[in-house]
């Protein structure tokens, strides 16, 4: 048994008999053909991120690189273990985020570290989104959100996540204390986008991380929410 794509009923087709009259028609397939392979990664890959000038930031289980897409060459290595999460802050910085509740600022040029922000979390951070035009960061460690000012290196905001009433717990026994993780970010304007193990995705001031709002639809159908993307801003 499964859930109407639309109203989230519980059918085993896509559409359940009510909303399948106006169900979106079927997509085109799609044929993806691979261009090229980067080689360098000797474990997982957790994560990549595209710069500028056509450059390409990954992170996993054993470090990372940045590459120049259009000769595959990389550019620099990102040392470190366990790194989850990249981004770029703006041309010349890449930050990396580990299983430690560390980011560290690397040059894009050469890989060196310029300064380690520590959450204080000892978790996996698993969300990292730099805010558009102030040059902060958005960090989803744990159970908690933080804002930092990177170039101060130093923590402006925090909010720490309580599971919903009717949230998930996720983890089972190994989550005894029932505890709401981020698993995602992402930013769109003021506006920060949390997605929690505990099935919710909640809606923040990304300066403040004040509370806006809380969508709970992956709650409702018992499932955590792994994933939060938001849509561009129209043309």
């Amino acid at each position: 048994m499964g859930y109407c794509e639309i109203c989230y009923a519980a059918c085993e087709a896509r559409y359940c008999a009510g909303c399948a009259p106006s169900a979106p028609a079927p997509s085109p397939q799609v044929v993806l053909k691979r261009e090229s392979r980067l080689d360098g990664h000797s474990d997982r890959v957790y994560d990549v991120a595209w710069g500028s000038n056509n450059r390409l930031a990954s992170v996993g289980q054993v470090g990372g690189f940045v590459w120049s897409i259009p000769d595959q060459k990389q550019l620099a290595p990102l040392d470190g273990d366990e790194l989850m999460r990249v981004c770029w802050d703006g041309a010349a910085h890449v930050l990396c985020g580990d299983s430690l509740g560390k980011v560290r600022v690397c040059s894009a040029f050469d890989g060196r570290p310029a300064a380690t922000l520590d959450t204080s979390q000892d978790d996996e951070i698993y969300g990292l989104e730099v805010l558009p035009g102030d040059g902060r960061l958005a960090v989803g460690a744990g159970e908690t959100a933080q804002v930092w000012d990177v170039a101060a290196a130093s923590r402006v905001a925090r909010t720490t996540f309580a599971r919903a009433e009717a949230g998930v717990v996720f983890g089972g026994e190994r989550n005894p204390e029932a505890r709401a993780y981020v698993f995602d970010v992402a930013v769109r304007g003021r506006v920060l986008c949390c997605a929690l193990s505990d099935g919710t995705t909640r809606l923040l001031d990304a300066r403040t991380l004040q509370a806006i709002g809380s969508l709970s639809a992956h709650a409702e159908r018992g499932s955590c929410a792994l994933a939060v993307a938001v849509a561009p801003e129209p043309a």
